[in-house]
């Protein structure tokens, strides 16, 4: 079970990249380095925390690599797309927002990232953490291309787009 301290970093960590707020370089750093680090007294049943804990480390990752590749391209008509992530009990969608007309609206499946271990006949076996390109809007590709728990989580992340298989 997380003590209170414990449960209070963790929100301070997920409330950012679920109400989709664009986080300083420094704050993603900070949420990367945190959640390196697994809360102490850690056990199977908490460890969903570690996962999410690891999700907005990548959703942070994602959003300064496009807001990077944003700068340097000299994109003015609008600002950096920005990341979300629903999460349901197979697998946490990461959605891609961008303003339109003045207006934040959702726009594209940037990844897909499984919540648990499982067997599947379409995809195969998939462990938990996996991230996965989009194959559509509700469907993730058969080949994982990282993993949240990777340092550099797979170096999948791209400013468009997850990697394709090399």
């Amino acid at each position: 079970m997380l003590t209170q301290q414990e449960q209070e970093i963790m929100r301070e960590i997920m409330d950012p990249i679920l109400n989709g707020v664009q986080l300083t370089p420094e704050q993603a750093k900070a949420i990367e380095d945190a959640s390196n680090q697994p809360p102490s007294g850690i056990t199977g049943k908490d460890l969903p925390s570690r996962l999410e804990g690891r999700i907005a480390a990548f959703v942070a990752k994602a959003i300064e690599v496009t807001a990077e590749y944003w700068k340097q391209a000299g994109y003015t008509h609008a600002p950096a797309p920005i990341y979300k992530v629903e999460i349901s009990e197979k697998w946490a969608k990461v959605y891609k927002w961008e303003e339109r007309g003045g207006e934040l609206r959702k726009d594209a499946i940037y990844a897909f990232i499984a919540m648990d271990d499982n067997t599947t006949k379409t995809l195969g076996v998939i462990k938990k953490g996996d991230i996965h390109k989009p194959a559509s809007y509700k469907l993730p590709a058969k080949h994982a291309r990282g993993n949240v728990f990777q340092e550099d989580f797979g170096n999948c992340i791209g400013p468009i787009s997850i990697s394709y298989l090399r």
